[in-house]
């Protein structure tokens, strides 16, 4: 559960510019990876017939308009991972970054890197193929079988993204060293 002294913790670090802006990038990235994936053969034809600059204005195109191609809850659990996967790996730069002054710390940890594998790989729609989860031969036909129809996994991915966000935030606040690098500002 997120407590006052994590919403603190948040709140001096994302009002440092440089977090504010790599979490904006962040998710901008994961969202577009993603919309990538998803129309990769439309956007390398536009590429090849059009050039570089064309086809990055047709990857604008197709991800502002994305939330048309797909089904609410993809959209939702999508917004969700770009969001999460931003504010997780924001923490984890600045944990390392503090950890550079405090080698005796523990290790982040194999769970936020579950997480974030789960929300690349699967944060689209069952139909399009779920993402990397394709490339792995997972097709929306398999996915389509499951109850959710391959949400599941996207909703497994929040889950876990949320998770590991709470989990590394609340070692910000037992680090020494991350707590010296909260209480300066």
């Amino acid at each position: 559960m997120i407590n006052k002294e994590i919403l603190k913790a948040w709140k001096k670090i994302y009002f440092d510019w440089k977090y504010t802006i790599s979490a904006t990038i962040i998710s901008s990235l994961v969202y577009t990876l993603n919309v990538f994936i998803t129309h990769y053969n439309d956007v390398t034809l536009y590429f090849k017939r059009e050039g570089f600059i064309k086809a990055f204005g047709f990857l604008f195109l197709l991800s502002k308009n994305y939330h048309k191609t797909i089904t609410l809850w993809s959209f939702i659990t999508l917004l969700f991972i770009s969001i999460l996967t931003s504010i997780l790996l924001t923490l984890i730069f600045f944990r390392i970054k503090s950890l550079k002054v405090d080698k005796n710390q523990k290790k982040i940890g194999w769970i936020p890197s579950v997480g974030l594998f789960l929300g690349i790989a699967a944060p689209g729609c069952a139909a399009c193929g779920m993402g990397l989860l394709a490339f792995f031969g997972f097709t929306g036909t398999f996915l389509s079988f499951l109850p959710l129809k391959g949400i599941e996994i996207s909703l497994l991915a929040v889950g876990i993204l949320a998770f590991s966000v709470l989990k590394i935030s609340k070692t910000l606040l037992g680090c020494n060293s991350c707590q010296t690098n909260l209480n300066r500002k």
